[in-house]
């Protein structure tokens, strides 16, 4: 069974809507294949009312907000993260993901497409475009070793991001710039 893991505000602009709708539209194709773990908080009752109402109980398991070691023991466990948002600027929890060697699902809005790179560590696809989501979902499915693959390339892409990268980028930043002052 493929596990995905969403993080965040529970609203149509994060898309979890749009996702619930694909799984729930294509019960032959996902029944038992897919299963979605919801993290967060928001339109919590709507969404576990859309839940039961397209029969994705089996599928679809909120588990309320989560941080520290809630957050970590769900990032390591699943296969994949989505995160089907409308907006975004540069989501932290996609580089959480990626530094737990996770291929990403993404929508490809904000600086997004600056991290998720399709056909290296992961999918991207136009918000709203529910279609497009159904097809990355079967190829996600029919392929565990392109997974692997996705999650060590966005490990490894997640690095530039760590505290101590950017720290030594700014450094050498700031140096260039006293130098250029002087």
């Amino acid at each position: 069974r493929l596990r995905l893991l969403f993080l965040g505000l529970i609203c149509d602009d994060k898309g979890i809507f749009d996702l619930l709708d694909v799984l729930a539209a294509n019960p032959k194709q996902f029944k038992d294949k897919i299963s979605i773990t919801i993290a967060g908080n928001g339109e919590t009752t709507r969404l576990q009312t859309r839940i039961r109402e397209g029969g994705l109980e089996g599928e679809a398991a909120y588990v309320g907000w989560v941080n520290g070691a809630e957050k970590a023991k769900l990032l390591a466990a699943c296969d994949i993260y989505i995160l089907p948002s409308y907006h975004e600027g540069l989501p932290v929890s996609i580089l959480e993901a990626m530094a737990y060697a996770k291929p990403v699902i993404a929508t490809d809005v904000g600086g997004i497409p600056e991290i998720v790179k399709p056909g290296y560590n992961g999918w991207l696809f136009k918000p709203g475009d529910k279609q497009q989501l159904l097809s990355i979902l079967k190829q996600a499915m029919d392929d565990p070793a392109l997974l692997r693959e996705y999650g060590r390339r966005s490990l490894a892409l997640s690095q530039a991001y760590r505290p101590e990268a950017v720290m030594r980028s700014l450094e050498a930043l700031y140096e260039a710039l006293l130098e250029k002052s002087k």
